[in-house]
């Protein structure tokens, strides 16, 4: 399904300007980094510029301008030319860059984000199909400037292309594509758990892939890769996708250059062309497992996070529910702090159903929930709890400020009828029971919630549209 990216302004000269610069820092500093990880002729040991400029445009289109790719331009010729290369060789090798990134970026934009961004397995699949074609692009350039650049053969500028850049692209684009709200080149986290200390399973999922990389160097021989596999189809497991993507990557950087150094001995000559690119492309495949592994984690995570919204919270008011409620009271319970809990029902709600029927009673239910959210502070506990029945957990507060809130609570029903459609508006009102505990007391739940349903029966007995309080401690 092709997703198309809808911005709400036009960015100004200066503001594109800035975006600019920004990419062509980058490139060239990515390019640098490549050139130095080349020790001789054209054997790169790492090259990320490619991967990375089709990241930085996958991931914030706005960078994507004319400007934009110029800059680029000027990135890579820049640290060619500062590190002796001519000027036509340059732009030739600019050219096959241009022409892998141009056809990535635009097949990524036919995905759907939730693709782009790996969100889900069978976006392996299209992250596999997309770099092949980039890769083939650059190939198909590599192929017409060989013969006349390296007096090589047309057929082996292809394979040096394209076995080079699909490599980059499949150790480099995972991590870019699922970096944590990527803006201009900073990281925002988006949940405490990326920073958190690394636990005993996370621990031992690295120590094995550091064990692998260790009985490589040891052992050596052709089968040398695969002592990584094991540490990082662990990871997979452990570690939230982008981690992984990252550890796939810090583990092909160091392959290759443990073997352009002559650390990690394969057995076989890697200055031979043909083994070097067979050596590429089997380390690219072998990336693919651990990151196919590690995206079916994230989309059976993301699914157990939706079941369990699903299973805490109401689906018509969109607040707790009855089990969600038990589960975030626990915690506060123990906290040693004074709390309320209000108990509402909304009145005669029944005559709602039996006179206007149960979509519109669903109406007034959503309606209620809206309006006393809006009377509630932030770190409230708001749940649905039964028919028209609602639970309001007030946590760290006063006598005073409870029986304000709920005075809100009631004022904010009554003031102003519940509009249904436009030819329906009912004058709706709640009654409502406060419990309030100034200390920590040894109640359960289920004792709390029993003294605030006595407290609401009281509010009911007193003729409806009332708050009635019982200090529970006293």
């Amino acid at each position: 399904m092709k997703h198309v990216d809808v911005t709400d302004f036009r960015l100004t000269p200066g503001q594109i300007l800035l975006n600019a610069t920004v990419v062509g820092v980058i490139i060239f500093l990515c390019s640098m980094l490549g050139i130095w990880t080349r020790p001789s002729g054209l054997l790169a040991a790492f090259w990320p510029a490619n991967a990375v400029l089709l990241g930085l445009f996958v991931r914030l289109p706005k960078l994507a301008h004319p400007l934009g790719w110029g800059a680029a331009f000027l990135g890579y010729l820049t640290a060619d030319l500062i590190t002796g290369m001519n000027w036509e060789l340059s732009v030739f090798l600019t050219a096959g860059n241009f022409a892998g990134v141009a056809m990535g970026v635009f097949l990524f934009k036919q995905l759907a984000e939730k693709h782009r961004l790996l969100k889900q397995p069978l976006s392996i699949i299209y992250l596999i199909l997309v770099t092949l074609a980039a890769s083939v692009a650059a190939g198909i350039v590599g192929m017409a400037g060989f013969p006349y650049f390296f007096d090589g053969l047309a057929k082996d500028g292809f394979i040096y292309w394209f076995a080079t850049e699909w490599a980059n692209y499949l150790a480099i684009l995972p991590v870019m594509l699922t970096l944590p709200r990527l803006r201009l080149g900073l990281i925002r986290l988006r949940r405490k758990q990326d920073c958190h200390l690394i636990n005993l399973h996370q621990g031992l999922a690295l120590l094995a892939l550091i064990l692998g990389m260790g009985l490589g160097v040891v052992i050596g021989g052709p089968g040398a890769l695969a002592f990584l596999v094991p540490g990082l189809l662990w990871c997979a497991l452990t570690y939230r996708l982008f981690t992984t993507a990252l550890v796939i990557l810090c583990s092909n950087i160091w392959v290759m250059l443990t073997i352009s150094t002559g650390l990690l001995d394969l057995g076989v000559n890697v200055r031979d062309f043909l083994i070097l690119e067979s050596f590429r492309m089997g380390l690219a495949l072998q990336s693919l497992a651990p990151l196919a592994v590690a995206s079916v984690m994230n989309a059976r995570n993301e699914l157990v996070e939706q079941l369990r919204h699903l299973a805490t919270h109401d689906s018509l008011t969109h607040i707790l529910n009855r089990p969600g409620l038990y589960e975030k009271m626990q915690p506060e319970l123990l906290s040693k702090k004074p709390y309320a809990l209000l108990m509402c029902d909304i009145d005669h709600f029944k005559l709602v159903n039996d006179q206007y029927g149960h979509a519109c009673g669903d109406l007034v239910l959503a309606e209620f929930a809206k309006r006393t959210s809006a009377c509630l502070r932030e770190s409230d506990i708001f749940a649905r709890v039964g028919g028209e029945e609602f639970c309001i957990l007030l946590t760290d507060c006063s006598h005073h400020i409870a029986s304000d809130i709920a005075d809100r609570i009631c004022q904010a029903c009554s003031n102003s009828p519940f509009q249904l459609n436009e030819s329906i508006q009912i004058d709706v009102t709640v009654s409502i029971g406060l419990v309030y505990f100034d200390e920590q007391q040894s109640f359960s739940i289920e004792a709390i919630l029993s003294l605030a349903d006595e407290a609401l029966y009281d509010a009911k007995e007193s003729g409806r549209n009332c708050v009635v309080m019982n200090l529970a401690s006293a």
